[in-house]
């Protein structure tokens, strides 16, 4: 497709499209490294039993922002109890550490924990207690993003000699005689060590710690601890993904996720849960179809059950799926490049008949019906092998990806900017050769230590080329004919007189894939702006602003051809569309987090404004060219505008959600969701999505603490509901047709222009929605490295929208539409079990993780409405009465149908038995008057007597 203007419509300018990002570019990186320091004065407040030292530390470090460093192992693993309120820094450390026998020091932003009984000073050590000191090593410390580490403490083995890393990650110490190894320590990341030979520069790469109970996920609408969940999610992490390339979202996450199933493209969370659009809710940096590029994923969250989803509540029956992309670290400026070049080819080909072989099976064919061999079947030259139609449109492509990134920042701000680049050609002729372009900025500032924002910018652009392409043309070729026709004065048919082409009705491959031309073009441009204001400890008010700008046109090209006999099959036609859209989306939230003795709460609230209106149709045809060359609605004969179509609609909804945790052991979460959509007839245009989970932490118990192999033995439950509105718009409603619509009136019988109401009001239907009960077990042993989940799901979907047939008698349907109504009749059930085991260890600097699920889902169709047996499935296979996949009360949504063979009728004996048992039930033949011995016999499974 080509960007130009076909016609005088509505549309997006250009300059103001071109201002709006140059804007947004420009603000994405104007405030890259603007920032204000944050101050570390805040007050501690801490409330737990019987936790690690390290444990403790790590929530400090959460409020307080300092590094720690523990002199000892044994130290770390010290439990503690901690009940702080609101207390300066170093009146909560001296209450934690002091009746323990412990001490502490801060240097250079770094919290120094030691047995009373080590002396402290500026390196931790009086230097009249150092070893006499022989050489100086520095050096370089980054993590696995190669973000550099500031706060990392440099120990030598055995000395007291120890250092940190400044801002920029580096190091320098001086090495006693007795030292032979570095220790590198920080909180949040594995130990490491470097052995000292004769190196004077040694760099190190640090690795997060392998204990993940800590990390923190993102959820609907916020972030939570993974140890606290009590909803079903499941993350991937870019660490995790490696160097996996991928083009979209399925080949990211398959075989990464328990009850995520891909196939063919089309992602499916816990089963199919409607008969229509059945796809998960996908959510990039917290904007709702967001754009990404798949190589810039940092995580996923796939959240599954209704109690994670509720929160989402129209759009979360079939699952969300939230991606996080990559941003930048406090640190220098990080460049990374990847390429990927590639090819493609079609894997085996079919092995079809020769053209000797065809022939004989032609031949046999026509005399068996009765029929005169044609000349082509009679024509030794017929037996010769002309062209392999396998060969003429099968093809190798070309796949290349290129990968930029930048990025980096201080800890006043970071920034991060990816370009990347995809072509990729198809292994047939006239298949889509694609070029795809993505530039995304991401953005975040502090100004003050209560307030801080950020803007992201994504831009998509994408060209496309093709032809017409017909799989079945290829191995319905005939062998004998030639691709080009020297007698046909266009080279572009078959060329015979036959246009039956010896029993098949099969066109030219080759001329459709090169005469017909389809081009199309998209831009699809994000910006997003987003700033959080803390005014006092634990309330938290975000806002965020985005909108979708997107725009495509297209266009649809076929010169005047014939394809055999002299017949022309095609005039020269010109066709244009284009289309454009724009949905701005504003959110609102506020959460308050506070810890009251043994009690933790966390409440959130917020609403979402969403609007959309898109021209998503405008189409014009010109037909019959002089001149090919000018490919111009303006130069054609007849031109006309044949569609034109807009659609409007938004969505407001309100939410909010309750975590509330006793004793860091009981956990509870409620969510509620309220959403308004305009696809309703007021009176049912809202729908309510509540949702409850419980969660028990085991090992948090005193009792259970005996089982010292258990990190985490978590038990968990929920229950919810979450809704599904994809379906068309304003189907509530009836529809009019008035094209070519006449009414006879009058004694004459003169004709009248009219309308007519070709589908009735469904004034009535209301919300799909979903009901989950769900059960987990969640498993952590060998200190982080065994984990392991199991869960079961029961999922009820009602109230499913559909058309319904009704009987022709009702004067209902027209212009390509049944005239069925829309009713809230089908209900779905999936019930299923979930199983995750993964391992990670780490031997020195060799780091590996290996992991294992299995997902069992069973699916089936409660109810289909009344008077409705079943239905044809042309979603999942073929469509049509002649479908082989069909939809039935009991079985699963789009099944595979048909009859199961039973041998073969071996005499006619066997058939007479079997005519005559069906005699008996009161039909006429078991299969058919046509059966005969040698046929396939098929098993009578509902025992009526006939195969039907």
């Amino acid at each position: 497709m080509i960007f130009t203007r076909c016609v005088k419509a509505r549309y997006w300018p250009s300059d103001q499209l071109l201002l709006i990002m140059k804007l947004a570019i420009f603000l994405t990186f104007a405030f890259a490294f603007h920032a204000i320091a944050e101050s570390k004065a805040q007050k501690i407040t801490l409330s737990a039993r019987n936790i690690s030292l390290r444990e403790a530390m790590k929530e400090i470090q959460k409020q307080q922002g300092y590094s720690f460093l523990f002199r000892g192992d044994d130290i770390a693993d010290t439990r503690v109890d901690v009940q702080l309120i609101e207390v300066d820094f170093a009146d909560a450390m001296r209450q934690i550490l002091d009746k323990r026998g412990l001490d502490w020091s801060l240097e250079d932003g770094i919290v120094t924990i030691m047995a009373k009984s080590l002396p402290r000073s500026d390196q931790f050590a009086s230097p009249h207690s150092l070893p006499q000191l022989q050489r100086t090593i520095t050096g370089q410390v980054t993590d696995e993003q190669g973000s550099l580490l500031a706060g990392v403490t440099v120990t030598v083995k055995g000395t007291p000699v120890a250092v940190t890393t400044d801002d920029s990650g580096h190091y320098q110490v001086a090495i006693p005689t007795n030292g032979n190894t570095l220790v590198f320590t920080m909180v949040g990341f594995e130990t490491l060590e470097r052995s000292i030979v004769d190196q004077t520069v040694i760099d190190v790469s640090m690795s997060a710690s392998i204990s993940d109970l800590d990390e923190v996920v993102v959820v609907g609408y916020g972030t939570q601890r993974k140890g606290d969940l009590t909803g079903s999610i499941s993350s991937v992490t870019a660490k995790e993904l490696g160097d996996r390339v991928a083009t979209d979202l399925g080949s990211l996450l398959q075989g990464k996720v328990p009850g995520l199933d891909v196939s063919q493209g089309a992602i499916r969370v816990r089963g199919v849960t409607t008969l229509n659009n059945s796809n998960p809710l996908i959510i990039v940096d917290g904007i709702w179809g967001g754009a990404y590029n798949p190589n810039n994923v940092e995580r996923i969250e796939v959240l599954k059950d209704a109690s994670s989803t509720a929160i989402y509540g129209a759009r979360g029956a079939n699952g969300v799926i939230l991606i996080t992309t990559k941003s930048g670290h406090p640190g220098q400026l990080n460049v990374t490049a990847n390429v990927f070049n590639g090819l493609n080819f079609f894997p085996k080909k079919w092995d079809l008949l020769n053209a000797s072989q065809y022939v004989d099976f032609a031949s046999d064919a026509v005399l068996n019906s009765g029929g005169t061999l044609p000349e082509n079947l009679t024509n030794p030259e017929s037996r010769i092998d002309v062209t392999d139609w396998q060969d003429e449109m099968y093809k190798t492509g070309h796949q290349v990806e290129v990968n930029l990134g930048f990025s980096g920042g201080t800890e006043k701000g970071i920034y991060a900017l990816f370009a990347g680049y995809r072509h990729n050609d198809g292994i047939m002729l006239g298949s889509e050769a694609s070029n795809n372009f993505f530039l995304q900025g991401k953005n975040e500032f502090r100004l003050t230590k209560w307030f801080k924002g950020g803007l992201n910018l994504s831009i998509d652009y994408g060209r496309f080329k093709s032809g017409w392409v017909f799989g079945s043309e290829i191995y319905q070729g005939l062998p004998y004919i030639p691709v080009y026709d020297p007698d046909n004065s266009n080279g572009l048919g078959y060329g015979d007189s036959n246009t039956q082409l010896d029993g098949t009705n099969s066109s030219n491959a080759v001329a459709f894939a090169n005469f017909h031309q389809n081009d199309r073009n998209y831009i699809n441009v994000q910006p997003a702006l987003w700033a959080e204001v803390s005014p006092i400890k634990g309330l938290v008010y975000r806002f965020q602003a985005s909108a979708g700008i997107n725009y495509g046109e297209g266009s649809q090209w076929n010169p005047d051809y014939v394809m055999g006999g002299g017949v022309q099959s095609f005039t020269s036609k010109l066709i244009k569309g284009s289309s454009y859209a724009l949905s701005p989306l504003i959110e609102n939230t506020l959460t308050y987090a506070t810890v009251l003795q043994n009690h933790e709460f966390s409440i959130m609230a917020g609403n979402t404004w969403q609007n959309l209106g898109s021209n998503g149709g405008l189409e014009a045809v010109g037909s019959l060219y002089d001149n090919y060359n000018v490919k111009n609605l303006l130069y054609a004969t007849t031109a006309q505008i044949t569609q034109h179509t807009y659609n409007k609609w938004a969505y407001l909804s309100y939410f909010g959600r309750l975590n509330y945790q006793l004793n860091n052991k009981y956990l509870f979460t409620v969510n509620m969701r309220a959403d308004g959509s305009p696809k309703f007839a007021p009176v049912n245009r809202w729908g309510y999505f509540p949702s409850v989970a419980v969660g028990w932490k085991m090992h948090e118990e005193e009792w259970f603490k005996q089982l010292a192999i258990f990190d985490q033995f978590k038990l968990r439950a929920s229950w919810g509901r979450s809704g599904n509105d994809a379906i068309g718009d304003f189907m509530y409603l009836s529809k009019v047709w008035n094209n070519n619509v006449v009414y006879p009136l009058g004694v004459n019988g003169d004709r009248a222009t009219g309308a007519t109401v070709i589908t009735n009001s469904a004034g009535d239907i209301k919300w799909e929605t979903t009901e989950s009960v769900s059960a987990g077990l969640d498993v952590v042993l060998l200190k982080g490295k065994l984990s392991a989940t199991a869960e079961y799901f029961d999922k009820d979907t009602r109230d499913i929208l559909f058309s319904v047939p009704r009987p022709p008698s009702m004067g209902y349907g027209g212009n390509n539409d049944s005239g069925d109504p829309v009713v809230n009749a089908a209900s779905v059930n999936n019930t299923g079990l979930e199983f995750n085991v993964g391992y990670q260890d780490q031997v020195n600097a060799f780091r590996y993780d290996i992991s294992a699920n299995y997902t069992y889902v069973h699916n089936k169709v409660v109810s289909l409405g009344a008077g409705q047996p079943y239905m044809y499935s042309s979603d999942y296979a073929g469509g049509g009465s002649q479908a082989y996949a069909r939809t039935d009360i009991g079985y699963s949504i789009g099944y595979f149908y048909g009859f199961q063979a039973d041998g073969i009728f071996m005499n006619q004996e066997e058939l007479d038995v079997a005519n005559q048992l069906a005699q008996s039930k009161g039909q006429a033949y078991f299969q058919g008057s046509e059966t005969r011995p040698g046929d396939v016999r098929y098993k009578d499974l509902d025992g009526d007597g006939v195969i039907s």
